[in-house]
């Protein structure tokens, strides 16, 4: 990754800003979201959530550091508690904290779940469920990325998540 001054390149941030509109655009558009697989069901994001998406944008490329929770850098935990507190939500700072906090979703998740990968009954990493099969966490070789859920469940053995966000369409 081009590196300056021990933080991704301006020249990567630009790319990113040219491209989010188009890699967001299901899950960023105040339109419609689709929460994938057959039967898809499509909300329209309130004012809320796209903060929430705008927050996880912001801090995209800020590198990784165990403990941390700040612009400068921070873990997954650090991450997820920061875009909460954005919004008004204060959280827990330990992962496994987080992994108790709001409710479990029973069936498909939505912008704003917290993704928590476990390993056996170990909570191991949490994330941010983006929509369309996308979640942005902090990843220790990356820093704050967007990935596909798939390879953030490969961290563990088990993905459950945890709703705090009223439905997209409520606030």
């Amino acid at each position: 990754m081009l590196r300056h001054c021990g933080r991704p390149h301006p020249l990567l941030k630009a790319a990113w800003l040219l491209a989010a509109p188009v890699l967001l655009s299901a899950c960023h558009s105040p339109a419609s979201l689709s929460r994938g697989g057959p039967g898809t069901v499509r909300e329209p994001l309130s004012p809320l959530h796209q903060r929430l998406l705008s927050e996880v944008q912001r801090r995209l490329g800020i590198p990784y550091c165990y403990g941390g929770a700040d612009d400068a850098c921070t873990d997954c935990s650090g991450f997820v508690q920061q875009v909460f507190a954005a919004l008004g939500i204060r959280l827990p700072r330990t992962s496994a904290e987080q992994a108790t906090v709001g409710w479990a979703v029973p069936d498909v998740p939505r912008v704003g779940d917290i993704v928590v990968v476990l390993q056996g009954k170990r909570v191991r990493h949490v994330g941010i469920y983006l929509g369309n099969g996308a979640v942005a966490h902090a990843s220790r070789s990356r820093g704050v990325v967007i990935e596909p859920l798939s390879s953030v469940a490969a961290i563990g053995s088990t993905v459950r998540f945890r709703r705090l966000l009223p439905p997209p369409a409520s606030n």
